[in-house]
Formats: structure tokens, sequence, C-alpha cells
């Protein structure tokens, strides 16, 4: 008996619950439980943006205001995501703690008044585009959020810094370490980072996985 399977990683479909669907491997017919990341992002489905580039970095704030957050992932309706991963590398910090919290919300934040981001496929020849909007560096009000969820917080106090040199921090959340998070349109990622007294300066990076919301 020969076993037939199709050999596709690009334009998967996807079916409603219930369906009988093909099964499906690498183009050389290889059958294979994908990671679900790696599968994704073979087909264009796992997208990043980041904050400052190359050795420019950007300046946060000090405090945390609540309305005008250092990143913000709008998905609109029709679209789900999934983080992935959220990566703040900190080239200074002073003050007495340096705070990083990540938050989902059941509202679009929109634009206020920021900076637009992009949202790239990590796949080169990008087949499939973000219908996500990226904004960063708040100088007005976003929306605010509503639903909320607080999945990731990390602090670290200047005393600390102080003691161990000056030395560069990088706070970093992964899915593979922390709990799932599933924004389904109309929906957010924000993320705040402030110091009480001196507004800290660094890098952020951050990506997901976006699928049609019918597809979860």
């Amino acid at each position: 008996m020969s076993l037939t399977i199709q050999g596709q990683t690009t334009s998967k479909g996807r079916f409603g619950n219930g369906a009988i669907v093909p099964v499906t491997g690498t183009r050389d017919g290889a059958i294979y439980v994908a990671d679900y990341v790696q599968a994704l992002a073979l087909e264009g489905r796992l997208f990043t943006t980041e904050i400052g580039t190359l050795t420019t970095p950007t300046t946060f704030r000090i405090g945390v205001t609540t309305l005008q957050p250092e990143l913000v992932i709008d998905v609109p309706s029709g679209s789900a995501i999934v983080p992935v991963e959220i990566s703040v590398h900190l080239e200074t910090l002073a003050g007495t703690i340096t705070e990083i919290v990540a938050v989902t919300s059941t509202a679009l934040r929109g634009a206020g008044t920021s900076t637009a981001g992009a949202a790239l496929s990590t796949r080169t020849d990008r087949p499939v585009a973000s219908g996500c909007s990226v904004y960063y560096t708040y100088s007005g009000n976003a929306v605010a959020v509503a639903g909320d969820i607080e999945f990731w917080r990390w602090g670290f106090p200047w005393v600390t810094a102080t003691a161990e040199g000056n030395a560069i921090m990088k706070a970093e959340w992964h899915l593979n370490r922390n709990t799932p998070q599933v924004i389904v349109g109309p929906g957010s990622v924000s993320l705040y980072i402030g110091a009480t007294t001196t507004a800290p300066t660094g890098y952020v990076f951050a990506s997901w996985l976006e699928l049609p919301s019918s597809a979860i």
C-alpha cells in the first residue's frame, strides 16, 4: 500500500471544526509534526516589529503612563495573533527601579500621537501581509485598555544594576516559557517601559503568529 500526502508549506487552507482535511508534509514528501511556530513561519505568518536601530536606541520614559505605551500592536476584527517573543534590551538605566509591563486588551488602542511601525513577515518574500497596525513612542494618548490582562511584568532595581557594574540588561518574554496569550480582534497588545526618576534607553523586538480568527 502506498501513502500519498499533500506536500505543501505555503498557502495552506484552514477548515471548519469537524472537517476532513488532507495530511500535509514538506514538499519533499516527508511526514513530520512541525513545531507550530516553525510551520507558520514557513507560511509567512510569523511577524516582527522593532524599536531602535543599530546603534541608535530609543528613549523610554519616566514612570509608566497607561495611555502612552512604548509599543502597541492593534489586531483588527477578523484576525487573531499569538505573541511569540518580546525582548527589551536596556542600554542605559537609572532611577530607583525600571519596570516593564505587557498587557492584552479587547480594545484597539489606535495611533493617538505616535510613530507608525512596520509588521514584517520573517519569510523574506513575504507571501502574507499582516493585518495588524503597529505604533510606538506615544506622546499623545491612545485609547484606554479594556478587559486587560497583565501577562508579563519585569522590574530591575537600580541598586542591583550599580552593584553589577551597570551591565547591559535584557528582559525577555517567550511563548515557550510563559502562559500563551491569544488576542482575537478587535484587540491589542501594549508594552510599557519606564523608570522612576531617569528615563532608560534601549531597544525592543517583538514577534507574533497571525491567522484569520476563523482559523483558530
